[in-house]
C-alpha cells in the first residue's frame, strides 16, 4: 500500500511539474508563449495523418513448376471439381487442404485462386515432399 501511495505522489509531482514549472525562488510561474503563438492568436495542434500501409503483390512462387504440375494433375484447370475427391489445379484433398492452412483462403481448393493453391502446394511440398503428387512429380522431373 505504501509503495502505491509513493508511486501516486511521484506521478502527481511529475504532472504538477509539467503544468507549472517552478523558478529558482520556488514560486510557480507559467512559461511565456513563444512569439509565433502571440502573433497567430494561439497554439495550433499538429495533426499527423497516418497512411495505410500498401499491401505488396506477392509473386506466385515457382510458377513454372506448379503450372507444369497442374497441367499434369488437372489439365491446367485451377477451378476443376470432377467429383473424384480432389480439387483444384493441384488436385488436393479437403483434408490436406485444411491441414496445410488452405481454409484460410477458401473452403475447398477449387474455390481458391491459383496463387492461393500454389501457396498451399508449397506448404504441402515442404511437409510431405513431391511424393504428395507421386505420378505427376515424376513426369515433370522434380522427383
Amino acid at each position: 500500500m505504501r509503495k502505491l501511495v509513493v508511486s501516486l505522489l511521484a506521478a502527481l509531482a511529475l504532472v504538477l511539474g509539467l503544468l507549472a514549472p517552478l523558478s529558482l525562488t520556488g514560486s510557480a510561474q507559467a512559461a511565456p508563449p513563444p512569439a509565433a503563438a502571440k502573433k497567430s492568436g494561439g497554439y495550433k495542434p499538429v495533426v499527423f495523418k497516418m497512411k495505410r500501409p500498401q499491401k505488396k503483390q506477392k509473386k506466385v512462387p515457382h510458377a513454372g513448376v506448379w503450372n507444369r504440375l497442374a497441367k499434369c494433375e488437372s489439365g491446367g484447370n485451377w477451378r476443376i471439381n470432377t467429383g473424384n475427391g480432389y480439387y483444384g489445379g493441384l488436385q488436393i484433398s479437403p483434408g490436406t487442404w485444411g491441414a496445410f492452412g488452405g481454409k484460410r483462403f477458401a473452403h475447398l481448393p477449387h474455390k481458391a485462386s491459383k496463387g492461393q493453391q500454389i501457396t498451399v502446394g508449397v506448404r504441402i511440398k515442404n511437409g510431405q515432399g513431391w511424393g504428395a503428387w507421386p505420378s505427376c512429380s515424376r513426369k515433370i522431373g522434380v522427383r
